[in-house]
């Protein structure tokens, strides 16, 4: 476990490769100690070399595409072979196999929401190389199985089962997560919403972005539905903002230091153990290109190539709509299909669960649109999902393959066809001083605003093929010199299709638009303050609405307002008034709904009123409503920090409650004296600032797991980061040597020359083909 202690941020700035100083004071790679290995190895061509770098960076350099990826699968599984067979089990839904009869109704979603479609169609959909790199991908994680014999990372040994062989189509696996699931819990959360308190009321307390009305069509049964439907998907009932906080930007050349342009990229995800991208660096003829990618694929899915530089952002597009299908009273698998009845697609599959003797049959029932993911047997109903990852070629982040080759902005855009799932805002910059974003994705057009579930049996309700991605939002070297994206409403007044109706507030998008617009040359220092930085215009905004009103406040909320009003709005971990407007953000949420809501709504609404919502409304309440809501909340928000972090004010901390624990799922299970754990550490920032973090009652378990900046006049001074570190074997000097950087605001350098990898390798790997009887073997 590393214990930071009350270690402080310094100034951020990005560690460069050729500095006296990179990434701080790390301690050289214990590997170092043996530097050396050659491993001779079934399946290969030519001889690999992987130099492992001081982050923990392979680097892999091979004379063919085949060897190319075999190495990459090799240099996955080494570091993260437990990660990559529980995100397959999953995926097919063998979780229970291995953990019980706990999981099987999530295997049996996962299961349902598989890809049953045409096999050809699905490989020919990402390229023609695709097949084969995927199957050389797959040979190298078995090579490393079989090499590592019953020398397997703990994991295995605390739950005593074996890794099983990988399978190309394990590359196309797809995943049914919360956040790919979202637009179908916002379908159900209306529907909830609509259903307890009225249309009107409604869409105040869950509004679209843009505002819109959504019309009640007749033809459907929409009582009894909420996102509880969702749960085995979700993990709970309740509707949470987007699964998101990605920033994402590119400056033009005239408008940096350097005269080229730089591309910063900060994608968000919960902060797990290990990290849920890694970073791998792939050299061959036709091929070179560094940055991170999902550890279970091949391929990078954001960083650079020797032209080009690329991130993303997500684009919240609705790709999922729910059907509400008439069941026949006399045969619940029989559902109508205008006027006929149709039989259901059933299909039943075995699980093996361990615990039990003999296997458990699940029945999977599907309609014209997709899966049944729930039924209702005294209403003849049942609800089914079409989303756009039952078609070909949505395997997510597959297509970033296609990308990887690209070497301006045309090949750029051509390469997004293939990239269809999950839908992103992609942030281009090339050495030939283009910039460019543009939204892409698989995007349903429909001819209704696909806002509330609607009828199956009307064929009315049919999506009518996919917005082509020319027509999807684009922006190619804009008059204000740059791009950026921040999971911000991307959607162009004049748009024809309806993209989506879910995005972030603005404040992040506002924030980093505010300070690119005022520097006239900026460096890749400034991007690093920036991805990190925590003033909070939505802290502001708050703190403005009280000002009107200070007069009108007792004696007793004085201290606490002077605290607020002479705060710069910066969210630091160190912050007493960060952490008080914290919990005043939350006190105004409820006094609100205590005050604005009738009773008998109450309970309904308390489910899905968001706080920026609040926010939004306070400009709409009456001023002497407005002045008692804001002074007793934050009265009462002073009462709990008192009770929270004690009574002497000068003593509070945002980061004593903002706190980021790394908690390996197996940690109960260790061995007397081992910690798979790391942690806890205090953070600054919250959900709307760019430095983006959140977590249930104050505490951080969301943010930026990979940070990258990428200077396009010198590939070597790009930097990085990645959360905890790039192994997940807790043996591994690699498992948590990111963190203090992270926590210092701090980044590793990005090699990218052979020379500069070279002067920092710490591990060197030589993967030999295996020779029988004087011939190669392949």
């Amino acid at each position: 476990m590393i214990d930071m202690g009350n270690e402080q941020p310094s100034t951020p700035g990005p560690a460069q490769a050729t500095g006296s100083r990179i990434a701080g004071d790390e301690s050289v790679n214990p590997l170092a100690a043996c530097p050396n290995e050659t491993v001779s190895i079934h399946g290969l061509r030519a001889e690999v070399e992987i130099l492992r770098d001081e982050w923990g960076v392979p680097h892999i350099y091979a004379t063919c595409t085949e060897d190319l990826f075999f190495a990459q699968g090799f240099a996955a599984a080494r570091d993260r072979l437990f990660q990559l067979e529980m995100w397959r089990r999953a995926r097919t839904g063998e979780l229970s196999t291995v953990l019980g009869s706990a999981f099987i109704e999530s295997d049996r979603h996962a299961r349902l929401m598989k890809f049953r479609g045409d096999p050809t169609s699905e490989w020919s959909a990402y390229g023609c190389e695709t097949q084969a790199i995927c199957a050389s991908f797959a040979k190298g994680v078995n090579a490393y199985i079989e090499y590592c014999g019953d020398n397997l990372p703990v994991e295995f040994e605390l739950l005593s089962f074996r890794p099983v062989p990988w399978e190309p189509e394990h590359c196309l696996l797809r995943e049914f997560s919360p956040r790919i699931t979202f637009n179908a819990q916002q379908e159900l959360a209306r529907t909830d919403l609509i259903n307890a308190v009225g249309l009107a009321a409604a869409m105040k307390y869950l509004p679209t972005d843009p505002p819109r009305m959504p019309a009640l069509h007749q033809d459907a049964d929409r009582s009894g539905l909420s996102p509880a439907i969702l749960s085995a998907f979700t993990g709970g009932t309740s509707v949470a903002p987007p699964q998101d906080g990605s920033n994402c930007w590119a400056v033009a050349g005239t408008r940096s230091s350097s005269g080229k342009p730089l591309l910063a990229s900060d994608p968000h995800r919960p902060l797990t153990l290990p990290s849920l991208r890694y970073v791998c660096h792939l050299v061959a003829p036709l091929w070179n290109v560094i940055g991170a990618g999902e550890p279970a694929l091949p391929g990078i899915a954001l960083g650079h190539n020797e032209h080009i530089a690329f991130g993303f952002t997500v684009a919240q597009f609705d790709q999922t709509d729910l059907y509400i299908e008439i069941t026949s009273p006399a045969d619940p698998q029989t559902y109508l299909v205008d006027d006929e009845w149709v039989k259901m697609t059933i299909v039943r599959e075995e699980l093996q669960v361990n615990g039990k003797d003999e296997p458990v049959l699940v029945e999977l029932r599907y309609t014209r649109h997709g899966p049944v993911i729930w039924e209702d047997r005294e209403t003849n109903r049942a609800l089914a999902i079409r989303w756009a990852g039952a078609e070909p070629g949505t395997a997510p982040y597959l297509g970033s393959l296609a990308v990887d080759q690209a070497h301006d902005w045309k090949s750029f855009c051509a390469a997004l066809r293939r990239w269809r799932m999950p839908s992103e805002n992609m942030i281009f910059a090339d050495v030939s001083n283009d910039i460019g974003r543009i939204a892409t994705g698989l995007l349903p057009i429909r001819r209704w605003d696909g806002l509330l579930p609607v009828a199956g049996h009307n064929s009315e309700w049919e999506w009518e093929g996919f917005v082509p991605l020319e027509d999807l939002p684009s922006d190619h070297n804009p008059g204000c010199q740059f791009v950026a994206s921040a999971n911000d409403n991307i959607v162009p007044p004049d748009c024809p299709f309806n993209i989506g109706f879910d995005w972030k507030p603005a404040y992040r998008i506002e924030r980093i638009r505010g300070v690119l617009g005022l520097k006239r040359s900026i460096t890749t220092a400034d991007c690093a303050q920036l991805q990190t930085d925590e003033f909070s215009l939505q802290a502001r905004k708050v703190i403005d609405l009280i000002k009107p009103f200070i007069g009108a406040a007792p004696a007793a909320a004085h201290v606490v307002l002077e605290l607020l009003l002479t705060w710069d709005c910066v969210l630091a971990s160190e912050s007493p008034a960060a952490a008080l407007f914290e919990i005043w953000l939350t006190q105004i949420r409820s006094h609100f709904l205590d005050r604005h809501v009738d009773a008998a709504s109450r309970p309904v609404v308390q489910v899905y009123l968001q706080v920026d919502t609040v926010v939004g409304l306070l400009p709409t309440l009456a001023s002497d409503p407005l002045s008692a809501l804001l002074i007793d909340s934050l009265i009462a928000a002073a009462a709990e920090c008192t009770s929270r972090l004690g009574p002497d004010m000068t003593q509070w901390r945002w980061g004593a409650m903002h706190v980021l624990k790394f908690r390996h799922p197996l940690a109960s299970m260790a061995p007397p004296g081992t910690s798979l754990n790391i942690g806890d550490f205090e953070c600054g920032g919250d959900d709307e600032t760019v430095n983006s973090t959140r977590g249930p009652n104050y505490t951080c378990n969301y943010g930026p797991s990979y940070r990258q900046l990428l200077d396009l006049s010198d590939w070597d001074r790009s930097s990085f980061i990645n959360i905890p570190g790039q192994s997940g074997d807790p043996q591994s000097p690699h498992y948590s040597d990111h963190v203090s950087l992270w926590r210092r605001k701090d980044y590793a350098p990005l090699l990218y020359s052979r020379s500069a990898v070279e002067q920092h390798t710490t591990h060197r790997t030589l993967l030999k083909p295996t020779v029988v009887e004087g011939v190669e073997t392949v």
